[in-house]
């Protein structure tokens, strides 16, 4: 889910739902692709934060996704 669609499902407008809520949620909802301009989140996780319910961990086997593709050399 992105921020937009976090604000949308808690009935706010998304620049009132960062301003009101982006921070807390950032620092509780960790963000599954850190290198990217748009940061996307668990929807469990997200739902969760919503609801006011405890927050699930992060699926098993579910990596970070992170930019670390091995290039292949030039020939």
């Amino acid at each position: 889910m992105t921020e937009d669609d976090i604000a949308t499902a808690s009935g706010l407008p998304v620049y009132t739902w960062r301003r009101r809520h982006g921070a807390d949620f950032r620092a509780r909802v960790p963000v599954l692709n850190p290198c990217e301009r748009l940061r996307l989140y668990d929807a469990a996780q997200a739902t969760a934060y919503i609801k006011g319910a405890p927050i699930p961990a992060s699926p098993a086997g579910d990596a970070v996704h992170r930019n670390t593709e091995e290039r292949p050399s030039g020939s």
